[in-house]
């Protein structure tokens, strides 16, 4: 491109392809490499958030929650708090419980993806944590209620069930993502297709 007021094109150094994939003069498709170091970014951010910080407020947080649940649909119920331990009457709230594996994950997706605003990316993270919250909440309440109203046994209504309900909380999420942050759904098209291109090129001969 001919700048104002020169008579040759700049001849300056061909800028680094980006992540995102934008293409303009001098730019090149992300390579392997960049999609790389975005990976091992996400992992560290998301292995970081859940296994670091001491999740025990969000543990009693969630028990309060559920059992104020339980009682607002007739069903009494108490916090205990033993130790360190975060209990809805005899069953003990811990990290796993409070969902913040999501939020970690979703984290680590999110922080180091380029080109989204901080303050888009602060919004989309509290927004799916709330989210995540209620619906741990939700889960809580409904595997106590269906536990004590002879229902189902423990050993289904916390693993068969929770799990269930995890994944239709997670489909959930993910469309709320991509309502909040479209970049999500545009890198991963982007990714996919970059890996594609990766594995199908032909080997050079020796």
């Amino acid at each position: 491109m001919v700048e104002k007021g020169g008579d040759t094109p700049s001849a300056g150094p061909a800028r680094r392809g980006r992540i995102d994939g934008s293409s303009g003069p001098g730019s090149d498709p992300p390579t392997a490499m960049d999609f790389a170091l975005y990976a091992v970014s996400a992992l560290a951010i998301a292995i970081f958030l859940y296994y670091i910080p001491d999740y025990y407020f969000l543990e009693e947080l969630t028990a309060r929650a559920s059992a104020w649940a339980l009682n607002l649909i007739g069903m009494p119920s108490e916090f205990k708090a033993v130790g360190r331990g975060a209990f809805v009457n005899e069953v003990q709230i811990v990290r796993d419980c409070t969902g913040v594996q999501v939020i970690a994950a979703f984290s680590g997706i999110l922080i180091p993806l380029p080109k989204v605003a901080w303050w888009k990316k602060a919004l989309s993270i509290i927004s799916v944590s709330l989210a995540v919250f209620a619906a741990n909440i939700f889960r809580v309440a409904l595997e106590l209620w269906l536990l004590y109203n002879g229902i189902l046994p423990w050993s289904l209504a916390h693993y068969p069930l929770g799990l269930l309900l995890g994944v239709v909380s997670v489909a959930f999420l993910v469309l709320m993502a991509h309502k909040l942050v479209p970049e999500i759904g545009y890198f991963l098209d982007l990714l996919i297709g970059r890996l594609r291109e990766i594995l199908n090129r032909p080997a050079s001969p020796r």
